[in-house]
């Protein structure tokens, strides 16, 4: 049976709701004689920025939702749905390329080392966006007699991560969702998976101390050199 998480949109559009009220009261301190103190301006300041920086943060993860559909994760007949990144749209992994579905947590110093709990897709070696096509893509860039010296370091030190034993190749993920704005029924996940997959896709519980997705921003690094480097 098909799963589907769908985003629920209520800290969002709280946030929304809370910078609406503020703003009024915000904006009538300015023409207050009494509030015109620069240590009441500079509180006046500090909460526009927070104001400000909720109602952008509540209108990109909405947007995000919309453009998503409002589905954050689905497990289909056809492979693994995860909801749109921040520049790009939703995806569909077909089973054919899926190697496992990840849950993992990352440490947060902001939550007191709380695990913040996020859900990935590993994908088997040789498919695009595996780490095995990022090997040979670093491979290749290496090989650039133009590439500069940031570059090699940074391509060398990636190639040095991912070849490293303690490296979690065999559940490295290559998209990833954080639980947020949504809520994850674990049952759920593993039953669609048993029943919807082929036998060799299973759901894996990473080792929080060995992320699988960090090896990602290096990933983002090569693709930015390769579309400066088009013929690379």
């Amino acid at each position: 049976m098909p799963y589907r998480a769908r985003f629920l949109p209520v800290r969002p559009v709280l946030m929304l709701a809370f910078g609406a009220a503020v703003v009024p009261f915000l904006v009538g301190g300015l023409f207050l004689e009494s509030l015109r103190e620069p240590a009441v301006i500079a509180g006046q300041v500090f909460w526009f920025l927070v104001v400000a920086w909720l109602v952008s943060s509540a209108a990109l993860r909405l947007r995000r939702m919309a453009r998503s559909g409002w589905t954050a994760l689905a497990i289909e007949p056809d492979g693994v749905r995860l909801a749109a990144g921040a520049d790009g749209p939703a995806c569909l992994f077909p089973w054919d390329d899926v190697e496992a579905v990840v849950r993992f947590g990352e440490r947060s110093l902001v939550y007191q080392n709380r695990l913040i709990p996020y859900v990935g897709v590993s994908l088997r070696p040789g498919r695009p966006g595996s780490v095995q096509d990022f090997r040979e893509r670093l491979a290749t860039a290496l090989k650039d007699p133009g590439l500069g010296d940031t570059d090699r370091e940074t391509f060398e030190l990636a190639t040095t991560t991912i070849d490293d034993p303690d490296f979690p190749a065999g559940h490295a993920v290559s998209a990833y969702l954080r639980v947020r704005d949504w809520r994850l029924s674990r049952a759920k996940l593993e039953r669609a998976v048993a029943e919807l997959a082929p036998d060799r896709v299973t759901v894996v519980v990473a080792d929080p101390d060995a992320p699988p997705h960090e090896w990602l921003r290096s990933r983002s690094f090569l693709e930015e050199y390769e579309t400066r480097t088009p013929e690379a």
